[in-house]
């Protein structure tokens, strides 16, 4: 079963480059599908920074992530939750 939760962009300019790759190092850390969709239902592949930028997604815009099925689904959406919670450590 896939885990899904809802974050909210806390950093002052969003989903920009240093955060999209922060999240996709992250993400390729582990072997579950990880996506990423914005409000608009656009989805990408949180491994890739670049798709990530497509979504465009600003300050206070609410992200969903989704945690495919898989043995280390928990530990991944831990660390993503945890990422985005701290505003990708501090990146503005």
């Amino acid at each position: 079963m896939d885990i899904s939760f809802k974050v909210t962009l806390k950093n002052r300019y969003g989903l920009h480059v240093r955060p999209a790759t922060t999240i996709a190092a992250t993400a390729s850390q582990f072997k579950s599908a990880i996506t990423v969709a914005n409000s608009r239902g656009e989805r990408a592949d949180a491994r890739y920074p670049m798709e990530l930028l497509v979504l465009a997604a600003m300050r206070g815009e609410e992200l969903t992530v989704i945690v495919g099925d898989g043995d280390d689904a928990e530990a991944a959406a831990s660390a993503l939750r945890e990422l985005f919670d701290s505003a990708f450590g501090g990146i503005e």
